[in-house]
């Protein structure tokens, strides 16, 4: 009996944590402050450089802002799920523009940053950046 209850308790972890990743994000009127900051005056220059990466992700994608942002922001959240890492969805946002480039997908941009991420020295920003630029300049 012991270990059906161990087994269920399991199986709605799991569940509660797939539900949690298909939460959906509201990025609200203003993809751009959603990812940098609600809090921040449109005219925040963290504010004008998201809407310059968003643009660059979403035309290289095809994609639209919206889906850009909210991209940035579940990949915010899967870090800290899968890696245990605090980051912030600019982050995750430059990242993808770094990689945002012709024929790359959206799903391209988000997984090339957490690979990147996740191979890291010490699972940071500024080492994942460093990364990226050293895996593209190597053949």
């Amino acid at each position: 009996m012991r270990c059906c209850v161990g087994w269920v308790i399991l199986v709605c972890m799991a569940v509660g944590s797939a539900m949690a990743q298909m939460r959906p994000v509201d990025v609200g009127d203003d993809p751009a402050r959603a990812v940098a900051g609600r809090d921040l005056a449109p005219d925040d220059g963290l504010v004008t450089q998201a809407r310059a990466w968003l643009k660059k992700i979403a035309e290289a994608t095809g994609e639209t802002e919206e889906q850009v942002a909210a991209a940035a922001i579940k990949l915010n959240r899967f870090l800290y799920d899968a890696l245990r890492v605090r980051a912030m969805p600019m982050e995750a946002l430059e990242g993808m523009a770094s990689l945002a480039g012709p024929g790359k997908t959206l799903s391209d941009l988000t997984r090339g940053y957490f690979e990147a991420r996740r191979d890291s020295a010490d699972k940071s920003h500024a080492a994942t950046m460093s990364l990226l630029i050293q895996r593209r300049q190597s053949p």
